[in-house]
C-alpha cells in the first residue's frame, strides 16, 4: 500500500485520527478476544460466535454513523481515517459471512446424520467456521496497528487521497523508503 505523508496536521490533528483505530482496536480486543473466551466457558462455541459478531455489527454501526459525520464536522485528514477504520470493517464482514456460510453448511449436513453424529458435525463445523473470522481478526489487528502508526507520521493511504481528495491547502508527498 502507498502511503502519502503530510507535515499540514498538528499533534491534536494527529490524536483525532488516532480515534478510530483506537476505536477499531477496542472492537477487536473486547468482542472478539476477551467476550468469546468468556463465552466458551460456559460452554456453547454458537453463542461464543454469534453474540460477539452481532456487538460487532452494532459497533461498525456506529462507527459508519461517526465516519459520516466526521466528514461534516472534522478536520479532512480525522475523517480519512475514520474512512480508513470503516473500509476494513468491510473486510471483516465478509469473514463474518463466510463463517455464517460455513455454519450453515455444517447444520444443513449434520441435519442429515442420525444420533450422536449430528452433535459432532454441528461441532466440528462451528469449530471450523471461526477459523476465517480469527484469521482476519488477527490481519485486522496488524492493519490497525500499523494506521496508528502512519497516522503519528501524518500518512495516510494514496487510495484514500484518490477516493476522498484533500483540501487543496494539504500537500502530500509519497513515502520514500
Amino acid at each position: 500500500m502507498a502511503l502519502a505523508l503530510t507535515k499540514d496536521i498538528t499533534d491534536e490533528i494527529k490524536h483525532d485520527a488516532k480515534i478510530p483505530h483506537e476505536w477499531f482496536m477496542g472492537n477487536i480486543g473486547l468482542l472478539h478476544i476477551v467476550l468469546p473466551i468468556g463465552l466458551l466457558k460456559f460452554g456453547d462455541a454458537t453463542i461464543a460466535l454469534a453474540l460477539p459478531m452481532a456487538l460487532s455489527m452494532v459497533w461498525i454501526g456506529l462507527t459508519y454513523l461517526k465516519t459520516q459525520k466526521t466528514w461534516k464536522t472534522k478536520n479532512w485528514y480525522v475523517a480519512a481515517n475514520w474512512q480508513v477504520s470503516l473500509n476494513r470493517y468491510k473486510i471483516l464482514m465478509i469473514a463474518y459471512a463466510v463463517t455464517w456460510i460455513i455454519i450453515g453448511l455444517g447444520m444443513l449436513i449434520a441435519s442429515t446424520s442420525s444420533g450422536s453424529m449430528q452433535g459432532i458435525m454441528e461441532t466440528v463445523f462451528t469449530r471450523i467456521a471461526a477459523i476465517p473470522t480469527f484469521i482476519m481478526v488477527v490481519v485486522m489487528f496488524v492493519l490497525e496497528s500499523g494506521a496508528m502508526f502512519d497516522v503519528t507520521k501524518g500518512g495516510i493511504s494514496e487510495k484514500i487521497i484518490e477516493k476522498f481528495p484533500p483540501p487543496e491547502d494539504m500537500v502530500f508527498e509519497k513515502e520514500k523508503h
